[in-house]
This record gives C-alpha cells, sequence and structure tokens, in this order.
C-alpha cells in the first residue's frame, strides 16, 4: 500500500490502455466446435414463447453434450401495445 501512494508513479500499460474486447468470447456460429465436446453444433429451431419484451428465434445445440448456446443474431423484439392505463 506503501508503493500505491508514492507521488508522480509512471501508468501501468497493460492495465490502462486494455482493449475494449479482452475476455469477450467470440459468438458461436452454426458447424463451429462445441465448446464443451468440439462437436459441431447445429442451429434448432426454439419452442419457447415470448415472455419478455424479447425472445430467440433460433439457439445452436450440440447434439453430443446437448449444450445450447443462444446467440445475439437469434434474439426478435416482441412490440407491446400501449397500456391503456
Amino acid at each position: 500500500m506503501a508503493a500505491l501512494h508514492q507521488p508522480n508513479l509512471p501508468a501501468d500499460e497493460g492495465y490502462e490502455n486494455k482493449p475494449e474486447t479482452a475476455g469477450v468470447r467470440p459468438a458461436v456460429q452454426a458447424g463451429e466446435p462445441c465448446r464443451k465436446c468440439s462437436t459441431p453444433v447445429i442451429k434448432q429451431a426454439s419452442r419457447k414463447k415470448p415472455k419478455r419484451d424479447y425472445y430467440f428465434e433460433f439457439r445452436l445445440f450440440c447434439p453430443n453434450c446437448k449444450a445450447t448456446y443462444q446467440v445475439e443474431e437469434a434474439k426478435r423484439f416482441v412490440e407491446q401495445p400501449p397500456s391503456l392505463f
């Protein structure tokens, strides 16, 4: 803690200039390997009805380990009618 409070310390280049995308995983696409078991994932229609103001039109599904991936490109927004109250 004493070193932290020293005057005229140089900036930590590794921390200060960290890229915005650090730690963000790229989106999975159909046909790419599953992150868990490396089996190619398939595109599958979603069966759930919208309960919020959005839903996912499809999901990516691994037939081997049954993992599912919801991607932003499948997100659809539901238009809500104006409230009467």
